[in-house]
């Protein structure tokens, strides 16, 4: 089932619209220059490095649009990490546990994306 899943969602490559390189603009939520987060979800997707965590969550984003989720859920996950205080929601969440824990339900499959 997961190679089914597979062709379904896109890979992270195929988000034209998010750079991976792009920098945040400067103001309370600048980040520092060396900083670096990777989104992995196991058996789902390869780790991926992006300069600032919004355009890491912009790809979460966009994946979990994609998948094949309730509708209901989608939009929940996307409210949590991208709706207003989502940045720091996430940002919270990685400074008390090291690491953003999104479990969902793909085509019946059981994933957890993980933004460190």
């Amino acid at each position: 089932m997961i190679k089914s899943l597979h062709t379904k969602l896109p890979s992270y490559s195929d988000f034209c619209s998010i750079d991976s390189t792009r920098r945040s603009p400067g103001g309370p939520n600048r980040e520092h220059a060396l900083s670096t987060y990777t989104l992995s979800i196991e058996g789902l997707a390869e780790p991926t490095r992006f300069e600032t965590l919004d355009v890491a969550i912009e790809a979460l984003v966009a994946i979990l649009q994609a998948a094949p989720i309730r509708p209901d859920r989608a939009e929940a996950y996307v409210w949590m990490i991208a709706g207003e205080g989502g940045l720091d929601r996430v940002r919270d969440f990685i400074a008390r546990d090291g690491a953003f824990r999104l479990r969902f339900t793909a085509d019946g499959q059981p994933f957890v994306a993980v933004i460190s």
